[in-house]
């Protein structure tokens, strides 16, 4: 009996797996012990939403309004709406739907898409990340109270709705908002979720937001909530290797200024996921690594991006020059950059033939400068981020003939399949669909055309967003600077999340998720370049990620949660 006892504890902490696997005794189950409480709604359309006990409803809508109106702190304001069914036919052209009736309402004077992926739920569902400039300052209530009278009702269309909630004394009046918005729907139904606060708040709401719509708080209409129990022991810091491969042509002045000044949030955001993490930089014109090689250092990063070695240092040309004076002397500010004359310094000397897909793989196969010099560590998550305002121009350069001829490309047999990496790109995005295509956003004019001058349509080139896809990548736009940081930050979140081993057996209500170390437990990261000690979750990879300061490998850690049944 004592060796029973003792095989079932070592199988309960040795195991990793939930408790149903780590809590039997005796040939007696241990029920799973809750997660944190979560309240449910049903909002119409057939579908439960749940929120956290940090959200409160702050309105009571009335017809043709059929959902929830929500309140967390004093500067998030979120809505769960149910919308007509007929706007869209799948979970894609709902979330277009909606994107499209933000962007084209009188109230917002510019509009930038930052992200747009699809959840792994049960439900279909989209979550995009959106940044909105209106026309007059305002708070988070009259810009909710506004979008849910212009479509997010049940007319999908404008109308007036009374019972909704009035602005609180002491919210924050902004002209810049950052949204989430998600789209879910079923054969019989479609709602909308968005939770939105000014911009110079969102560093810090940022987890309040995503406890609401990351894409994980919505079921069917008499589904019962679940609780699982998922033990793990905590692991080293993961490692996590980067490439980037920046567009250097002349009309890169601007995104590559806005990159640089990332840069440093990129870093701490890595730093505070506790990821060992190097990066090296080659350009969209050759798979030469910039003279700062695979680095740590945030300046020598951002050296990389602008320019400024001497000869000394390693200065050399690109494919329009050979001298080193093509890398040296950048002051390092955007008018510098835009500016800069072919003797003192510019990055922006590179060919026109902007193909960073084919630079990074020439780089990576057998000869190429990453691969011979063995730069890339083992056991590392690897990853290949793409920044260009163009399209891809990998035919001008594979020796397919004209540019009108198909790539020799395979989105599904290429050497960041084989090599297991990442692909990201930061590239020109249509604001609705986030499909690839025309910049729209505050850098561009509407409609502006960026497609390296091809003479035939974008789909003879190989298209970063379906790399990206295909590798289990993404893609924002580049067309707004306000992408960058943003993005960056999305991605320092799924390399961790993909590095690290804590997997849920379950796809939680993540509003339900409690975390505890050795017991005690932890706080869900509000905002997560901080350092605070705490955790993250991931939707897209349905994992934890531990933020701030590590515990001793081997640290029990517990994550209990609920999830729709």
């Amino acid at each position: 009996m004592i060796f029973i006892l003792f095989g079932a504890l070592w199988l309960g902490h040795c195991r990793g797996s939930t408790s149903a696997d780590s809590s039997i005794l005796f040939g007696v189950a241990l029920a799973p012990e809750a997660g944190n409480s979560v309240t449910t709604s049903d909002i119409g359309s057939g579908m439960t939403v749940a929120y956290p006990k940090t959200y409160e409803e702050d309105g009571s809508p009335e017809d043709p309004y059929e959902g929830l109106s929500l309140s967390c702190g004093e500067n998030i304001r979120a809505f769960a709406a149910a919308v007509p069914h007929g706007s869209a036919t799948d979970v894609e052209g709902l979330l277009t739907w909606a994107l499209s009736n933000v962007s084209s309402w009188g109230s917002v004077s510019d509009y930038s898409l930052i992200s747009r992926n699809s959840i792994d739920v049960s439900i279909p569902t989209e979550v995009a990340s959106i940044e909105l400039v209106v026309g007059s300052s305002q708070n988070s209530t009259t810009l909710r109270n506004g979008i849910m009278e212009y479509f997010a009702n049940t007319t999908g269309a404008s109308t007036t709705i009374d019972g909704l909630a009035t602005p609180t004394p002491g919210e924050t009046v902004s002209d810049t908002f950052r949204l989430v918005v998600q789209a879910s729907r079923t054969e019989t139904g479609s709602v909308i979720l968005a939770a939105m606060t000014p911009k110079s708040l969102f560093s810090s709401s940022e987890g309040c937001m995503n406890a609401f719509v990351d894409g994980t708080n919505v079921g069917l209409a008499g589904q019962t909530l679940l609780p699982v129990n998922d033990n793990f022991a905590s692991a080293a810091a993961a490692k996590a290797d980067f490439i980037i491969a920046l567009d250097n042509s002349g009309s890169m002045s601007n995104e590559i200024y806005g990159a640089a000044q990332a840069a440093l949030d990129f870093f701490n955001r890595m730093k505070s996921l506790n990821l060992d993490f190097q990066i090296g930089v080659i350009t969209t014109d050759t798979h030469r690594i910039r003279p700062g090689g695979f680095t740590t250092d945030v300046s020598t990063f951002q050296k990389d991006l602008l320019g400024g070695w001497t000869t000394g240092e390693g200065g050399w040309g690109t494919s329009k020059g050979s001298g080193p004076a093509y890398w040296m002397s950048a002051s390092g500010n955007e008018t510098s950059i835009d500016n800069a004359s072919d003797t003192d310094g510019t990055m922006l000397k590179g060919s026109g033939a902007e193909s960073g897909v084919y630079w990074a793989e020439q780089a990576l196969l057998p000869g190429g400068t990453i691969e011979s010099g063995s730069f890339l560590r083992p056991g590392a998550q690897k990853s290949v981020i793409i920044i260009t305002d163009e399209s891809d121009s990998y035919s001008k350069l594979d020796g397919s003939g004209s540019n009108d001829d198909a790539p020799q490309f395979s989105y599904s047999d290429n050497v960041f399949l084989d090599q297991g990496f990442t692909v990201y790109g930061l590239v020109p995005l249509n604001d609705s669909t986030g499909l690839q295509g025309d910049c729209s956003g505050s850098n561009y004019a509407s409609g502006t055309p960026n497609w390296s001058g091809l003479s035939a349509t974008q789909s003879y080139e190989v298209n970063i967003r379906s790399l990206a896809l295909a590798t289990e990548g993404s893609v924002s736009s580049i067309c707004a600077d306000s992408s960058y940081a943003a993005f960056f930050n999305q991605i320092a979140d799924s390399v961790a999340a993909k590095s690290n081993p804590y997997f849920l057996s379950a796809t939680p209500i993540s509003s339900s998720l409690k975390v505890t170390m050795n017991g005690v437990e932890l706080e869900r990261t509000g905002e997560p370049a901080s350092g605070q000690t705490g955790y993250l979750y991931n939707a897209g990879e349905n994992k934890i990620v531990l933020t701030g300061t590590l515990p001793p490998t081997g640290t029990v850690l517990v994550v209990r949660y609920s999830y729709f049944n």
